[in-house]
């Protein structure tokens, strides 16, 4: 039987969950966390047609289970399957935590090479972070991808791979006629620079805190001079703190 998109999103999302800004969830240590997103993990994860497992990502990896979750953290969840109702599912409350789902093409993980060479889904397999694996490929992948993570001829693959991204990024601005997707195709490519960083310091990837997490990087190997370059592409290297709340209030 085919499931439409709109019914799997209702399922993902739940009749009793809002989509949009999580409550807060400081008080929630990281492990309880991870559990929650299991439990919806394998709740819906067989309603799935070609469901093969699922895998935490982003900045929830690098916490210790009895830390407890920021406040402005959410928690991604990536799930493998060749049948998903969109690339990404987007942001949606689930008891008290918000939950960002996107969605894996099988091909994707189809061999851990394929992975180590992705600078973005590496990181997701550098530990044991899956929340279902049916079929038990992610953990044999996860397994091959932990013992090579470090090896330099992988670095500098993904290394590569996070610079082509951000040229992608860049070069397809000229061909966007909106404003505003010029705007974040720049926007994104330009600080998709931290990425390159981060991952020749084999650093995990992170959006809200790229250039902090850069920043960071710079210091340890004493070249903070780099960083003013990197603020330099979004053209506010001279900003004081004051300045970036006045530009958002204005938008």
């Amino acid at each position: 039987m085919r499931i439409c998109p709109a019914a799997l999103q209702l399922h993902w999302y739940g009749q009793a969950h809002s989509k949009g800004p999580a409550t807060a969830h400081g008080s929630y240590p990281c492990g309880a966390g991870k559990n929650i997103a299991q439990h919806r993990v394998r709740q819906e994860g067989s309603r799935l047609p070609g469901f093969g497992g699922a895998y935490l990502v982003g900045s929830v990896t690098t916490f210790a289970d009895g830390v407890a979750l920021p406040g402005t953290s959410d928690v991604d969840i990536a799930v493998v399957s060749n049948c998903a109702p969109s690339p990404r599912l987007g942001k949606f409350v689930y008891r008290h935590l918000l939950l960002d789902v996107s969605f894996v093409a099988w091909k994707q993980v189809r061999s851990h090479e394929t992975v180590l060479g992705h600078s973005q889904m590496a990181a997701g397999f550098r530990a044991w972070n899956t929340l279902a694996d049916p079929s038990d490929h992610l953990t044999r992948i996860q397994e091959k991808v932990a013992k090579q993570f470090s090896n330099r001829y992988w670095v500098r693959r993904r290394v590569r791979h996070a610079g082509d991204m951000a040229l992608d990024r860049l070069q397809a601005v000229e061909g966007l006629s909106a404003w505003h997707d010029q705007i974040t195709s720049w926007l994104f490519g330009a600080s998709l620079t931290t990425l390159i960083l981060a991952k020749a310091g084999l650093m995990p990837p992170t959006v809200r805190r790229r250039y902090a997490v850069a920043r960071e990087l710079l210091a340890v190997h004493g070249k903070l001079e780099f960083c003013d370059r990197l603020l330099q592409l979004l053209g506010c290297a001279s900003w004081c703190r004051s300045r970036t709340p006045q530009h958002l209030d204005a938008a």
